[in-house]
């Protein structure tokens, strides 16, 4: 498969229509319109994440909030598959979120795990593990039972 860039730094619509236009997967599976919907969901959250919280107004849009995890738009990502994409940026936010919970707790940093930063990127973190894994449900791969469920 071809693998393209996505940019998080170019306009909302512009990443949402390109992973949108990517398959689901490497293998050929039903896409469902809630998966759609869920998608839209993470693309939002990262989009939101990295470029911070926007209002559309009659002047346009206008920042209400910072960005969270600006480093999510510092290099793009190149995927073929939507869940590459999903795979690609849960990884960035994870490994980023446990640099930051780092440094913040290194002597002379001015910030505590009590501060926004870290509790932040670690919602973001956890917000995009539980999208992946109902995304990640859908595909081929064989599903185990639950321990301590017989099927015999």
């Amino acid at each position: 498969m071809k693998k393209i860039q996505i940019h998080l730094s170019q306009p909302f619509e512009e990443i949402l229509a390109t992973v949108l236009s990517l398959p689901h997967s490497h293998t050929p599976t039903r896409h469902a319109s809630h998966e759609d919907a869920e998608l839209k969901q993470v693309i939002r959250g990262l989009y939101e994440a990295a470029n911070g919280r926007q209002v559309e107004t009659a002047l346009g849009l206008v920042p209400i909030a910072p960005p969270v995890a600006p480093f999510l738009k510092e290099a793009p990502f190149d995927v073929a598959t939507q869940l590459d994409f999903l795979v690609e940026a849960m990884s960035r936010v994870i490994t980023c979120s446990s640099e930051l919970t780092e440094r913040v707790d290194e002597p002379g940093m001015n910030g505590s795990r009590n501060g926004q930063a870290t509790p932040v990127l670690a919602n973001v973190a956890a917000e995009e593990l539980e999208i992946f894994s109902r995304f990640n449900h859908h595909t081929d791969r064989p599903h185990l039972p639950p321990q301590g469920v017989s099927h015999g």
